[in-house]
């Protein structure tokens, strides 16, 4: 993606259209940003309908704005997908953990 067509991504209640090089745009749910290596990077989803995950760089420029950096080194891609489902994994935890305990107390409070 080229500099000028990160500029122009536009980000809208967490819906970020990316454009490149050759022309499309996708659109693209926030799913957040994390660190790896003390660097940020930020995960993207189409709304397409696909299962795809989109990892860039990410730096704050000032409170409203913020441009994404492609990931053109493999190492750090790796890093940052690995790091990426850590996160994941540690929110997955947390939700089923907190499942599980409402449905032992509607059990104890309905039983």
């Amino acid at each position: 993606m080229s500099q000028e067509e990160r500029n122009m991504i536009e980000e809208e209640e967490d819906i970020i259209t990316l454009e490149f090089d050759d022309g499309t745009a996708v659109d693209c749910d926030v799913l957040g940003t994390f660190e790896a290596d003390s660097k940020e990077y930020i995960a993207l989803a189409p709304i397409d309908g696909t299962d795809d995950v989109y990892i860039y760089g990410y730096n704050d420029i000032d409170a409203d704005t913020f441009d994404i950096v492609d990931i053109d080194d493999e190492e750090e891609f790796n890093t940052a997908v690995k790091a990426l489902k850590q996160q994941w994994q540690k929110k997955t935890n947390n939700i089923t953990d907190r499942l599980y305990r409402r449905a032992d107390f509607l059990s104890a409070v309905l039983l």
